[in-house]
């Protein structure tokens, strides 16, 4: 079964899993970006290594599923890779770039589906991420978050943290 975690038990969880207090500065925060192809569409991820100071194995990794919009891409979410390395960086971070969104190319001119963004991810996941992880997605991308747990189950997915979910009224 999936676990739905909200923003402040994923922090919470993610917290208690490492056992870190909240650190002042970056403890050897490390990052980079990486090139990774997809039904011939070559997009990038940004990866946030564990700290090997105070990394935890039990901190599942997170990948975090950009928004959509005009402008947004896999970026939205510089902010949580600063504040990420300021807790020392407890566990894996990943933000890759969906297909015809952002650095993503070339951008075919076609209707990308959650089931397309769904199998791109689970395809980065089995190879990048190695291991259960726990999603974090906005409302907008919902369907894609359940779609990568419908395929990929509880061996690729730990947990899903919806971001500004949608209203209850669309579960029921």
């Amino acid at each position: 079964t999936m676990r739905l975690l909200p923003s402040p038990a994923l922090t919470a969880s993610l917290l208690a899993a490492s056992a870190l207090p909240r650190a002042p500065t970056p403890r050897l925060a490390v990052w980079d970006t990486f090139d990774h192809t997809y039904d011939n569409v070559q997009y990038s991820a940004k990866i946030q290594s564990a700290s090997p100071l105070t990394g935890s194995a039990k901190c599942p990794p997170i990948v975090c599923i950009p928004p959509l919009g005009v402008g947004i891409t896999r970026r939205f979410y510089e902010p949580l890779h600063r504040e990420w390395a300021a807790l020392g960086a407890p566990g894996e971070l990943h933000t890759p770039e969906l297909c015809g969104n952002g650095d993503s190319k070339p951008k075919r001119r076609r209707f990308y589906t959650p089931e397309l963004w769904a199998d791109q991810l689970l395809d980065y996941c089995a190879n990048e991420v190695k291991r259960p992880c726990i999603l974090v997605v906005q409302g907008g991308l919902l369907p894609v978050a359940l779609e990568m747990w419908k395929k990929g189950g509880s061996s690729c997915i730990a947990g899903v943290s919806f971001v500004a979910p949608p209203a209850l009224r669309f579960f029921k």
